[in-house]
C-alpha cells in the first residue's frame, strides 16, 4: 500500500513539472503587420524618425497581441517612431530606441 502512495506521489509531481509556460518574442503590431523587437540603438542614430503614435495596449507576454499598436513588451503610452518601411523604433528611455523589425 505504501508503494502504491509513493508511486502516485511521484506521478503527480512529475505531472506538474510538465506544465511549461511559453512566451512569444518581443512583438509590437503596426498596420495589421508584426514586428518583432531586436536591440536597443542610440536616439541620435535615428534623428529622421517620424512618430506614428504610441502603444495602445500591452497584453500579457505569453500573448500573442493582435490590436493595432499593441504590444507584449512594450507599456501602453509607449511613444512609437518609423525609421522606415521595415523598421519600427519604440522610445524606451531618454537616450535609447529599442528596433522592431518586419
Amino acid at each position: 500500500m505504501k508503494r502504491v502512495a509513493l508511486l502516485l506521489l511521484l506521478l503527480a509531481a512529475a505531472a506538474g513539472c510538465g506544465i511549461e509556460q511559453s512566451s512569444y518574442a518581443s512583438i509590437l503590431i503596426y498596420q495589421g503587420q508584426e514586428y518583432i523587437g531586436k536591440g536597443l540603438v542610440p536616439q541620435d542614430e535615428y534623428a529622421h524618425a517620424e512618430p506614428v503614435g504610441t502603444v495602445s495596449v500591452k497584453t500579457a507576454p505569453e500573448r500573442l497581441p493582435t490590436d493595432e499598436l499593441s504590444s507584449n513588451e512594450l507599456e501602453a503610452g509607449t511613444e512609437i517612431c518609423k525609421a522606415d518601411e521595415d523598421m519600427l523604433l519604440a522610445k524606451v528611455n531618454d537616450r535609447e530606441y529599442k528596433v522592431f523589425e518586419r
